[in-house]
């Protein structure tokens, strides 16, 4: 059976916290999952839904180095998940979002199943040229696969942004694995170049 963190990150809509949690532990799935909450704004007091109520039992809370950084939350709650050893997968969601059927993770663990060389599951987001993605709003990733690309990222000392045939150098402080990377492909495969030329 596939274990799955499940990456909330708090902050970006911060009073919705309690509604979130309480849909992703209320509806039932087979696989086995546990939360983790990246707090990108700890001061805000509806984390006390999390620290002073039941709610937050089982839930563990992850502290960010920079706050209201989505991704660089992201990246810190991996560290953890990759750290603990024992996840197959991990599926990024913000308190926006809700799972209102029971089933609803099994749903994105089938289609990962169901096929080795698939490494991502989920929503696709086109806000236009050079803004489509697959976004980390509701996506489940293969850890493995976030780890192997997680670590060349933190290995990656360059400070030369290749963008569309161009290059910059810029000072790189953002970027603290995957999630945060934004330094591009400095030789895209045809297959890259399609799809970073397209948006």
């Amino acid at each position: 059976m596939s274990k799955v963190a499940i990456a909330l990150v708090h902050g970006h809509t911060p009073k919705w916290t309690q509604t979130s949690l309480f849909y992703f532990k209320t509806k039932k799935n087979k696989c086995e999952s546990k939360i983790f909450v990246g707090l990108t704004w700890p001061e805000h007091p509806s984390v006390k839904a999390i620290t002073e109520t039941s709610l937050g039992d089982g839930v563990t809370l992850v502290a960010t180095e920079r706050h209201n950084y989505h991704a660089r939350s992201l990246d810190e709650i991996l560290d953890v998940v990759i750290e603990d050893g024992s996840f197959d997968y991990m599926f990024t969601t913000e308190t926006d979002c809700r799972a209102v059927i029971d089933g609803w993770l099994d749903w994105f663990v089938e289609k990962m199943d169901a096929d080795p060389e698939v490494g991502i599951v989920g929503w696709y987001w086109d806000e236009g040229r050079n803004h489509q993605n697959i976004n980390p709003s509701a996506t489940l990733y293969r850890v493995s696969m976030l780890k192997k690309y997680h670590e060349e990222t933190k290995n990656n000392k360059s400070n030369v942004f290749y963008h569309l045939g161009r290059t910059e150098i810029r000072e790189v402080h953002d970027s603290k694995g995957v999630f945060s990377e934004k330094r591009g492909f400095k030789n895209p495969t045809p297959e890259q170049l399609k799809y970073v030329e397209s948006g």
